[in-house]
């Protein structure tokens, strides 16, 4: 049984729809094709370097596909319907692109934070750096998933606790209406602690790079 709210979808911003689906669809292919050429190129993939950057690539390009599936449910929910359906919060996690968003943010802001890692590893310790095969770097895109899945894990479980109260949510589905609240913040607490992460961590690499140029 569908339960309709007292919203109509003509009150939505039917723009930002559009927004989500074009620019969506741009960082998809844009940095799905550039992460696929590194990785489909022999010499390019057995390079530290640039393993790391088209598997930054092909996270973006996976945030991308994220915002085009967001614009893709919105617009049909606009479309398709005169009043907004009610849902629980369980039936908006299971949602595809709710599932595919969940994932995508904190995985860009680990594989960022890994990436910065990576780089300091490579001017405090040039020489041991070079020495380590090219294997090392896919560790970074592998460790930013792993580090993602507890946060993705923590949103079901609190979202299946609510499993039972039916028809709270409306179908938009937003990420803060989806979990507990206390999730949601560590959800956009992780993008913004790599984010902050990523800052402290080049001011030493700025530092030696400039140190090691004034010496030269």
């Amino acid at each position: 049984m569908t339960v309709i709210s007292n919203r109509s979808t003509a009150s939505l911003d039917i723009v930002s729809f559009y927004l989500y689906l074009i620019e969506g669809a741009i960082l998809m292919f844009v940095n799905g094709y550039m992460g696929s050429v590194v990785f489909m190129s022999k010499r390019l993939r057995n390079q530290k370097e640039y393993v790391l950057i088209g598997s930054n690539m092909l996270f973006d390009a996976y945030f991308g596909f994220s915002w085009l599936m967001c614009g893709v449910y919105s617009l049909n929910l606009y479309y398709n319907n005169e009043y907004l359906p009610l849902y629980s919060k369980w039936e908006c996690f299971i949602l595809y692109q709710t599932l595919i968003f969940t994932i995508s943010a904190p995985s860009v802001g680990w594989i960022s934070f890994f990436t910065c890692i990576d780089r300091l590893v490579s001017i405090v310790f040039p020489v041991k750096y070079m020495k380590l095969p090219a294997k090392f770097a896919y560790l970074t895109p592998i460790l930013a998933a792993l580090f993602t899945m507890p946060i993705v894990v923590l949103f079901g479980i609190t979202s299946y606790w609510y499993k039972d109260d039916l028809y709270t949510e409306p179908a938009l589905c937003d990420l803060e209406n989806t979990g507990s609240t206390d999730v949601y913040q560590a959800y956009r607490g992780t993008r913004i602690a790599c984010s902050l992460s990523c800052v402290l961590i080049y001011i030493p690499i700025a530092f030696k790079s400039y140190k090691v140029s004034y010496q030269s």
